[in-house]
């Protein structure tokens, strides 16, 4: 059986921040270099993922994943971090992977980025910024952290759309909105209607 509360606690004690959770595999941490190690010697049996997601989610996520097969939603636990989850079949048993964001956005010196970023940042106001990379490399940490200084620099209105909300922003001299994708927007199709109403 595995635990939810001692598994979320242990990733953030141990500085974990992606776990797999696969039946027939020992339960699986993604290390600080990328490569995946076994959590423990046992092994995950089927029951073990049924029971665990039993525990993780409501009557809503149960009844959406029965129809869909898949979710992936985030949640904050308070005194410890924010976790992101991806519950989904595979060889007629359910599989989760979880990750896991800090509840404070790393700054810019945190994170070491190129103090250019900023002078790129600053002076625009409208158009398109693309940030891209490998999975597993950053870049909603980066885009977190561009959106963190956004706001406490200059009083712009924000709207994210995201699917699901990895970090919590809070409005300072600028005001933000973050409408996550089938909770705050129901119809996918309406996306880019809904940015062009609220621009």
């Amino acid at each position: 059986m595995i635990n939810k509360a001692e598994l979320l606690k242990g990733m953030l004690n141990k500085g974990i921040y992606e776990v797999h959770i696969v039946p027939g595999s020992p339960v699986m941490f993604r290390n600080k270099v990328g490569d995946l190690e076994p959590l423990d010697d046992g092994y995950v049996l089927p029951d073990d993922t049924r029971k665990f997601i039993a525990d993780v989610l409501s009557s809503e996520q149960k009844a959406e994943f029965i129809e869909k097969n898949e979710l992936d939603f985030a949640m904050s636990v308070s005194g410890l971090s924010r976790y992101r989850f991806s519950i989904f079949m595979q060889r007629s048993s359910i599989s989760v992977i979880i990750r896991t964001y800090p509840m404070k956005i790393p700054t810019f010196d945190e994170l070491r980025l190129h103090k250019g970023i900023k002078e790129v940042i600053s002076p625009i106001t409208k158009g398109l910024v693309i940030a891209t990379g490998p999975k597993g490399g950053g870049k909603s940490t980066t885009l977190a952290s561009l959106i963190n200084y956004i706001l406490a620099e200059r009083p712009v209105k924000v709207l994210t759309i995201e699917n699901p909300a990895r970090f919590l922003f809070r409005s300072q001299k600028g005001i933000v909105y973050q409408r996550e994708m089938d909770i705050d927007i129901k119809d996918r199709k309406r996306v880019f209607s809904t940015l062009t109403k609220q621009r």
